[in-house]
């Protein structure tokens, strides 16, 4: 018969262990312990009990995913050649131990897999600071904790930290989330006759004298910081009868002016390096998305983890290189995630492709994805020198209709060459749309200062001649 059995040696104290777990320990010939730094396998190591132990793997990967497959390759082998054998493991089998669930995974048919319940070391951890939770509590393993799934609005328990380097890696990943004063306990050996517990603050979790299997560090709930889910729960309240009127009454349509100004006060504050302002006006934008996604889940359309659905799909179907194996990248990344949106909207020509761009766009931001568009299929001059004389070209043109007095060609031509402007701001990688907006706002800048000028000379800035006005221009410009 080919068995693991798996023992939960609980969380430290042989007080703790249960019955079956101990009589089952004594009764067998030979215990594989994940580690002997658990105080139960030390005491039953010195009472003679036959062991092995992979504490020398630790040493071996640097990788912890690749430690415990090894871990549970291994038994998986050795209950091949020895029939049953018996896994001892801290705390409970079942829970935050990634050897055991690649046992699971990796077991063949006709392994039989067993545990014997141990408990946890959340239990006692959660006991040794002598507090009462009810409810908001999430517990994670240290070496699985992800920086933007922490939760700072629930009560968060992080087991496992076995050593300095992980406590320094832990305080990074908890500091994207908390202040560096905020208060944690560190417990460390919770119900054992080494316990300490201790109320620090954040920056100095790295910083305590001891760490093992049985560190632990909780961290209480924020209050008063806000997250997603309280603006989501914002809105919805704000849209609802006892809400605000006027975002009640708003509709796609009416929201449009609102979100074409927060795309543009955003960019100016980009501009400007103004970073204060910059995360106040994200904030505005990110409202009217959620404003938008309220609205349709009003409506039945779709809700915000839909939207948020959709485009994490659409990152991961862009990137398959990345999150693919076996799969290369286009040496040029945006062609790769071209080539991959012709395929998802079934284009046969590239006109479909330029079709597709919003016909409310910006004129220049339009003329330039055409022509990138078509210079990708090779449509393109070999050389700016090109452009250049493009312009010129269409300078002549241009000229030939005003003298013509023809209105529809003077307009017709006048595109012409704006759009070949943009054919050199491609040539240069410069968004005709960014630099004609730095010029309107040197222009501004530098007629302000002609009429401040003026004011200084006691002369009435509407009544100077066309050559004071360029005086006063030119000495704006230095």
């Amino acid at each position: 018969m080919k068995k693991i059995t798996i023992i939960g040696l609980g969380p430290g104290p042989r007080k703790l262990l249960t019955l079956e777990a101990y009589e089952q320990l004594r009764s067998i010939k030979k215990v594989h312990f994940r580690t002997t730094e658990h105080p139960v396998a030390k005491e039953l190591i010195d009472e003679g009990v036959s062991y092995e132990s992979f504490d020398t793997l630790y040493e071996q990967h640097e990788d912890f995913d690749e430690l415990y497959k090894a871990i549970a390759k291994n038994l998986i082998a050795a209950s091949k050649v020895e029939g049953e054998i018996f896994y001892a493991v801290p705390g409970h089998p079942n829970l935050y131990d990634d050897s055991v669930k690649f046992i699971y995974e990796l077991a063949e048919d006709g392994i039989e897999i067993q545990t014997i319940y141990g408990s946890s070391v959340h239990e006692v951890a959660l006991n040794a600071i002598n507090e009462s939770i009810t409810d908001d509590l999430i517990i994670t393993n240290a070496l699985g904790i992800n920086k933007h799934r922490i939760d700072y609005k629930k009560n968060n328990l992080v087991i496992g930290v076995f050593n300095q380097f992980i406590a320094s890696d832990l305080k990074v990943i908890l500091m994207n989330a908390y202040d560096s004063s905020h208060q944690a306990y560190y417990i460390h050996g919770a119900e054992t006759e080494y316990e300490s517990v201790a109320l620090i603050d954040l920056e100095d979790l790295d910083r305590q004298v001891d760490y093992n299997h049985l560190t632990c560090i909780y961290i209480p709930k924020l209050k008063k910081k806000k997250n997603f889910s309280d603006l989501v729960e914002i809105m919805d309240f704000l849209r609802s009868e006892d809400g605000c009127p006027w975002d009640r009454k708003q509709t796609n349509e009416s929201l449009i002016p609102y979100t074409i100004e927060e795309v543009y006060e955003l960019i100016e504050t980009i501009e400007e390096n103004d970073f204060e302002a910059f995360e106040e006006e994200l904030g505005d934008l990110l409202l009217q998305v959620i404003f938008y996604a309220q609205i349709n889940s009003e409506e039945g359309y779709f809700s915000i983890d839909d939207v948020i659905n959709q485009i994490a799909n659409k990152l991961i179907r862009r990137h398959p290189h990345l999150f693919n194996e076996g799969i290369k990248a286009h040496e040029e990344p945006h062609k790769n995630w071209d080539i991959l949106k012709k395929k998802e909207y079934d284009e046969d020509f590239v006109y479909e492709g330029m079709s597709r761009i919003p016909e409310n766009l910006p004129s220049l931001m339009a003329a330039y994805k055409i022509q990138k568009k078509a210079a990708d299929q090779g449509f393109d001059w070999e050389h700016i020198d090109g452009a250049y004389e493009k312009i010129n070209e269409e300078i002549i043109e241009l000229k030939e209709a005003v003298s013509k007095g023809d209105t529809e060609e003077i307009i017709m031509e006048l595109g012409d060459l704006l759009f070949s402007v943009v054919n050199v701001s491609r040539f240069l990688h410069v968004r005709p749309e960014l630099a004609l907006r730095q010029s309107n706002k040197k222009f501004v800048k530098r007629f302000r200062l002609m009429e401040e000028k003026s004011r200084e000379e006691n002369l009435d800035f509407s009544e100077l001649d066309l050559e004071n006005m360029e005086k006063l221009w030119n000495l704006s410009k230095k």
